[in-house]
């Protein structure tokens, strides 16, 4: 052993080094002045013999511990490389990694930990990086960093090399500059607490493998694609798994008539990496390319909150409550056992922002949709007392939460205008689609919680129970216009798709469809119900006022069917809407305003192009009546067509043949009734005249009698 080497070095650092809990390996480690010389440092555990090269040949590094090498080098400032031999006979060069200063961006360390940081995945995680040296030579390789701050030291594992990496005191975070191009490669941090070490994924990595992350390399980055202004969107909800053909899934749910697709890459909590089980980065990057190429736009989910809390990468990450709050009454949620964030960090917050902006700027996602909101802004969300803890006002509200709902909404405006943002808060939150001060969330849309809540359970009861729950029927159409909402659909069980599907499309609103599968025969009936959508244009022009809709009879909860008007802002665009909720056939009337003909033009059973003309009979409070039969489960629509000018003098002619007919009828009773009269009182008169008559005689008898006896000797 070399004596003189030896005695030039830390044993104290060296110590640190090898036990992994050394915060500042920079300034042991790498190449550092040595009187008049330089002395380099290396730690490779598993290197049979290390090399250094330099401008005037080659150095051998000489082990003096297990894995760590040292050699003097005459000039301090010459770039050098190492040739590692490792003990399975592997070869490989590289530059030393702590021979570069750090390399994270300038400011960015404060603005990650005092201010706002919409972008801090630009730094944090793992990216290719190139240097330039002092001899003006290009260094490719890979950054990474981490957030750790009761970390006393992290280790860098990428597959089996371990790097201590360089810790930033105030911010509490590490980065390494390894001058090796790693795509494809796999790495984890080892941390060090304390006696304790604790092995963890990367949060901001971008790809998942067996525990491990992986270095993917930079998304080719596109802004939104699609432009809502106001449009009718018409999304499709799926779970892919990473296998599908992308191709088939972007190009069915086009042609099935949806507007957007609306996924999600990860239930366990990471905001920038799939699970396992749900493929790679890449599919998803391929899958908005693909959408973007056949014009359908696509939506990613932004889920804040919190993550699984079987997910030990995440929970105590530094071996402190890091991302979730320390008492579990703010930060656990029992009824999925899932931690909820630390909404209230700087940090925390920086990285839930990222991730919109990670969805938005990196994939290319033309929106976000925020899901599982009430249990991120309701302290006691699903929680019984002593489960949850107040805010500092002694509310129920998560005052943080809201905060930074607000300022991602109004980042996301201001940076990307034309970007989709949705939520499923629905009327739980009174301004979900306000301004994003006070009270207003900032989206433009949020869900018809009381439609996704009650229609299922009311498809569900048998037609006796749907006549006692006609009230949650009506609860998502009542509430329909109280803000900008969508409705969010489930396959409905016993069959009822393409009754809900219909009802779902013909109610006010914008439309989700959680659809993974679709059958052949649900496919061909969607392209017909989107067809006929579409068609009429005028419904997605006033889907979302108040004024488009009308009922005709609300309240037929004994035959469970239902009459509606969809109206558009002209006059004609009106459409008349029946609805059997019954397992039974019906005749269902329903009442109109003008006569004419009633052509059904559409039917969720496929039975269209039947005309029926208006009767000139009050029905539901209107002039005329529209008497129709409905299969079971079915919805029909139909469009008034008006009489031509020979049907509308035919039907006045008819009305009044039929006036003067039924003129002529009363005229006929009404002369019976006379006559019937007359003779009833001939009958009295002649009854009256015989028993005058018979007065009469009577009463000449009786004074005949009078005057016999008024006669002198009369009565003897």
């Amino acid at each position: 052993m070399n004596k003189r080497l030896y005695n030039a070095m830390n044993w104290r650092e060296i110590e640190g080094v090898l036990y992994g809990d050394l915060p500042h390996p920079e300034k042991l480690l790498g190449v550092h002045p040595h009187g008049k010389r330089a002395i380099v440092q290396a730690y490779m555990p598993g290197a049979a013999q290390l090399v250094l090269l330099h401008e005037k040949g080659e150095t051998p590094m000489e082990e003096m511990d297990t894995g760590f090498f040292a050699a003097f080098l005459e000039d301090a400032k010459a770039d050098y490389r190492f040739r590692i031999s490792m003990q399975s006979g592997e070869t490989l060069e590289f530059s030393d990694p702590y021979a570069f200063p750090p390399q994270l961006e300038e400011g960015f360390l404060e603005a990650f930990t005092t201010g706002q940081c919409l972008r801090a995945y630009q730094q944090l995680g793992a990216h290719p990086h190139k240097v330039r040296t002092s001899g003006g030579k290009t260094i490719k390789g890979t950054l990474f960093a981490l957030w750790a701050p009761g970390a006393d030291a992290v280790q860098l594992v990428v597959e089996r090399f371990s790097f201590l990496m360089i810790r930033h005191d105030e911010s509490g975070i590490f980065e390494l500059f390894l001058p090796l191009e790693l795509k494809g490669r796999t790495y984890r941090f080892r941390l060090r607490r304390g006696s304790s070490l604790m092995d963890r994924v990367d949060p901001f990595g971008t790809e998942r493998i067996r525990g491990f992350s992986g270095v993917t390399g930079e998304l080719t980055k596109k802004h939104p694609s699609f432009h809502f202004e106001g449009k009718s969107i018409r999304i499709r909800r799926v779970r892919p798994n990473g296998t599908e053909s992308i191709k088939e899934l972007v190009r069915q749910t086009k042609e099935l008539g949806f507007t957007h697709l609306l996924t999600g890459f990860s239930d366990e909590g990471s905001l920038f990496a799939p699970d396992e089980e749900r493929g790679k980065l890449s599919f998803y990057a391929e899958l908005v390319r693909e959408c973007h190429g056949s014009g359908l736009g696509i939506l990613l989910d932004w889920r804040i909150d919190g993550f699984a809390a079987a997910r030990e990468h995440f929970s105590r990450f530094d071996g402190t409550a890091l991302f979730e709050h320390e008492d579990g009454r703010r930060g656990y949620r029992s009824y999925d056992d899932r931690f909820l964030y630390q909404y209230q960090s700087i940090q925390v917050r920086n990285y839930l922002l990222s991730g919109a902006f990670f969805l938005i700027e990196e994939l290319g996602a033309d929106g976000i949709y925020a899901p599982n909101l009430g249990s991120v802004l309701y302290l006691d969300y699903r929680k019984a007392p002593g489960e949850w803890l107040p805010n500092f006002m002694g509310e129920n509200v998560d005052r943080d939460a809201l905060s930074l709902i607000q300022e991602c909404n109004q980042a996301l405006c201001a940076a990307h205008p034309e970007a989709l943002r949705l939520s499923d808060i629905g009327a739980i939150w009174k301004e979900a689609t306000g301004a994003p001060e006070g009270e207003g969330l900032g989206f433009q849309l949020t869900s018809n919680e009381d439609f996704a809540r009650d229609f299922p359970v009311f498809l569900s009861l048998s037609d006796a129970e749907r006549a006692g729950a006609w009230s949650k029927l009506l609860s998502g159409l009542h509430y329909a216009f109280v803000e900008p909402r969508f409705l969010k659909l489930s396959r409905p069980d016993a069959g009822l798709f393409t009754l809900a599907a219909a009802f779902a499309m013909f109610s006010p609103g914008q439309k989700l469809f959680i659809l993974d599968e679709i059958a052949p025969e649900e496919e061909s009936y969607l392209k017909r119900l989107f067809a006929f959508w579409e068609k009429e244009s005028f419904l997605s022009e006033a889907d979302e006022e108040p004024e488009s809709l009308a009922f005709i009879n609300h309240v037929s909860s004994r035959q469970l069917a239902l009459s509606f008007i969809r109206k558009g802002k002209r006059k004609k665009d009106r459409l008349f809407i029946t609805v059997n909720f019954s397992s039974a056939d019906r005749r269902f009337n329903f009442g109109v305003d003008s006569a004419g003909h009633y052509e059904r033009i559409f039917s969720s059973a496929g039975e269209e192009n039947v005309r029926y003309t208006a009767l000139k009979r009050e029905c539901d409070d209107k002039e005329y009546c529209v008497e129709t039969e409905i299969a079971p489960y079915t919805l029909q629509v139909y469009r008034h067509k008006p009489f031509t000018q020979a049907e509308e003098k035919r039907f006045r002619m008819q009305a009044l043949e039929e006036q003067i007919g039924e003129t002529e009828k009363s005229y006929l009773e009404l002369k019976r009734d006379r006559d019937a009269f007359l003779l009833e009182q001939r009958r009295i008169l002649k009854r009256k005249e015989e028993a005058m008559e018979a007065v009469e005689t009577e009463l000449a008898a009786l004074k005949k009698q009078l005057e016999e006896l008024s006669r002198p000797g009369g009565g003897k």
